[in-house]
């Protein structure tokens, strides 16, 4: 898996989120400023920036705006990665990390797998995870996303090892430890806490008394480790500490863009979380009001959003062996629920009804419906679903041959789907949806689009020996720093196109470049960006969109 991970490095330009994650880590970690990019929480963001100190990238002067507004973040970043340093040795320098905690992921899965299922489906829950086109797209970029997935896994495997009576205190510790560190990594993971509730309630090994405790100690850590982080990280840095709320209605240090005194849920809170968190959440909220442009599903758009995005993303996404082993899984989980199986109550308990309620919940409370990598940490839990029919094999009397030829099969084709599509796994679609050439009819931004691909625009041109091109490009990467030249006003010959510009999901006028949709492409770069040759410039390009 890292292998893999680590030999995409080279093929992928900046995605959208990654310059200002970066920047805003680099600078907390030189100067001791969190005022950038506080819509997530900052752990990641130092995490990546760690490799940077050895490299020790020059920090150029700020433009004269607000520190904690998106403009600076994408301007800043732009003259710290491209104008004043190498961008590309920064990024997978700073990709590492995530890499290294995917990895993680990884292992941790398949350590829980050996507890819950056993030796050889524990194999296949490694082989699942090792091989998902989804977690490889993710787990190696600068994003919040595949922190959030390990943290809940961890979080809920420590949770279900405490029910056991050896070492209890220990994996109330971890599960702690787990919540606090997937705090410090995503807002939305405070939805783990509801649904940790959930697993308890199903859970029978420990009296409700225990089981309340067992949480409740839980979070106090998480909590712990939160508020120690945020005074360790702003003591350390040169930054003063700030006071920690007693609840999210106290003061504000700035201005909030959302006043929570007008939420009562989140005024009446009576827990000590630290006050530059609550501001990020409340950022966070506000951005997710305020969502920059609509959903887009199979080619209609909802500024609402779909109560089916994620499960049809989901369905598109992940690979077809998966999707029906973790179907089958979820069958023989439920029925051995139904028969009192000690062994499907737990996995019910702490495996799926986590996977199916994180993936419920974002549904209900996100409208920013613009990329699978939302409910991402539901895919490896799912991946442990996925195993359980191979624990069913050695049932099966004189059939338990065929069925485990097939299942071998199903991980090979897996396997396959994966090492096909390599590097590209963020444009991975399956069979069913049309695969990855036509994942741009069903889902763009992060699903398939994300900015990736500048890399492979500058390998086009060299290909065809062009000094130029017309591009219309969806990201933050900067083209000129990888040598393309941008042909302004555009010119007869090759047209790239974006597939989230062709979508037309961000542009004023979103049929722009609606002519371009009739047309069939020359190439497909990345399978993000379609290339178009025209002899004449279309007369719908002669004015700005």
């Amino acid at each position: 898996m890292g292998a893999q991970m680590a030999a995409a490095l080279s093929h992928a330009s900046a995605v959208v989120d990654e310059p200002a994650h970066l920047t805003a880590g680099y600078l907390a970690l030189a100067t001791g400023d969190f005022a950038v990019n506080r819509e997530h929480p900052p752990l990641v963001k130092l995490l990546a920036a760690l490799p940077l100190l050895r490299l020790a990238p020059a920090l150029p002067a700020a433009p004269a705006m607000d520190r904690r507004g998106e403009d600076f973040e994408f301007a800043y970043s732009r003259a710290f990665l491209y104008e004043a340093n190498d961008a590309d040795r920064l990024l997978n320098a700073a990709r590492l990390p995530i890499v290294a905690l995917t990895m993680l992921l990884a292992a941790a899965a398949w350590l829980w797998g050996l507890r819950l299922l056993g030796n050889i489906p524990a194999l296949a829950v490694l082989a699942w995870i090792a091989f998902e086109p989804n977690l490889l797209a993710h787990g190696r970029l600068v994003t919040t996303d595949a922190a959030a997935a390990t943290f809940t896994l961890l979080f809920f495997a420590s949770l279900e090892r405490a029910m056991d009576g050896a070492h209890r205190r220990l994996f109330i510790g971890l599960a702690g430890s787990a919540l606090g560190l997937a705090l410090l990594s995503r807002y939305s993971c405070a939805l783990l806490v509801p649904l940790a509730g959930v697993s308890l309630a199903i859970e029978t090994r420990r009296t409700v008394r225990e089981r309340i405790g067992i949480l409740l100690a839980a979070l106090g850590t998480g909590l712990l480790v939160l508020n120690a982080f945020y005074l360790a990280a702003t003591g350390s840095l040169g930054g003063a500490p700030f006071p920690l709320a007693a609840s999210a209605g106290a003061p504000m240090q700035s201005e909030p863009l959302v006043s929570m005194e007008s939420d009562p849920v989140m005024r009446w809170a009576p827990i000590p979380v630290p006050r530059l968190w609550l501001e990020g959440l409340d950022l966070a909220r506000w951005k997710n009001l305020h969502v920059e442009g609509p959903g887009y599903l199979n080619g209609e758009f909802s500024a609402k959003g779909w109560w089916s995005y994620f499960l049809i993303a989901l369905g598109m996404k992940m690979t077809i062996p998966s999707i029906v082993a973790s179907l089958l899984g979820i069958v023989l989980a439920l029925r051995g629920l139904v028969s009192r199986d000690a062994g499907s109550r737990t996995l019910v308990a702490w495996v799926l009804a986590p996977a199916m309620g994180l993936i419920l919940l974002v549904t209900a409370l996100t409208k920013a419906q613009i990329g699978l990598r939302y409910v991402l940490p539901a895919i490896p839990l799912l991946c442990l679903v996925a195993a359980l029919p191979f624990t069913r094999i050695p049932d099966l009397g004189r059939w338990r041959l065929v069925a485990a030829v097939l299942a071998t099969l199903t991980l090979q084709w897996h396997t396959a789907t994966s090492l096909r599509v390599h590097p590209y796994h963020l444009a991975y679609f399956n069979e069913a949806a049309g695969g990855p050439d036509r994942g741009h009819t069903h889902l763009v931004d992060s699903n398939l689009d994300w900015g990736q691909d500048l890399v492979g625009v500058k390998r086009f041109m060299e290909r065809e020996g062009l000094d130029g091109i017309n591009l219309y490009y969806f990201g933050t990467a900067d083209p000129a720093y990888y040598g393309i030249v941008r042909w302004v006003p555009p010119r007869p010959g090759y047209y790239a196109v974006s597939a989230t510009h062709l979508a037309g999901v961000y542009l004023p006028d979103r049929d722009y470049l609606a002519p371009f949709r009739g047309m069939t492409p020359v190439a497909s770069i990345g399978h993000s960006i379609l290339v178009y040759q025209v002899p004449q410039v279309p007369a719908f390009l002669t004015t700005p969109p």
